[in-house]
């Protein structure tokens, strides 16, 4: 994943999420809770905590160099997994071994929306939303046209920046596994 300028995070960049926008905020909040809140209710509390200072950024997204979505997002966030949050089923339909990243940019939701949205969001309901879009893809790249987004990565806050790139690579993750017949 390369950030403003070229800049790298990580030696691989993030195995699971990256967020920009409204869900980096929540877990920027979510980090900073008391560590006594389970995972689960430490974001839902810095949801709602997050809900009340709602902001929206000008995003323009582009994956695999097509034309994209320009516009007012509450966020834009890769997967390669279908959870991410403490368990909540942003992308239900996601496999983690089809080499591809989920693309999902949630459009211009009010303080209402975005708190009648969660309950379906919770129960992995909300892509029937018309201002959910979500896309199968291998290289997504996400401007702030007018300010800099809060990223965060894996669920840690990382940045705040104007531009983001994440590209998939393939068994890039090596894995370890116990001797077979042992």
């Amino acid at each position: 994943m390369a950030l403003d300028g070229g800049a790298r995070l990580g030696a691989g960049g993030p195995a699971s999420s990256l967020t920009c926008g409204f869900d980096s905020a929540v877990a920027r909040r979510a980090a900073a809770l008391s560590g006594w809140i389970p995972g689960r209710l430490r974001y839902l509390g810095a949801t709602v905590a997050e809900v009340t200072a709602l902001r929206h950024w000008t995003l323009e997204v582009a994956a695999d160099g097509g034309p994209g979505f320009t516009g007012p997002a509450l966020f834009a966030s890769v997967l390669n997994t279908p959870t991410y949050g403490s368990g909540l089923p942003v992308v239900p339909h996601a496999r983690l071994d089809d080499h591809r990243l989920d693309l999902v940019i949630a459009g211009d939701f009010g303080r209402a929306g975005v708190l009648a949205m969660l309950p379906r969001l919770m129960a992995g309901r909300h892509l029937g939303d018309p201002r959910v879009r979500t896309q199968a893809c291998r290289q997504v790249t996400i401007r702030s046209a007018q300010a800099t987004v809060p990223v965060a990565a894996d669920g840690e806050a990382v940045a705040d920046t104007r531009q983001v790139e994440v590209v998939v690579l393939p068994a890039a993750l090596g894995a370890v596994r116990a001797p077979t017949g042992t």
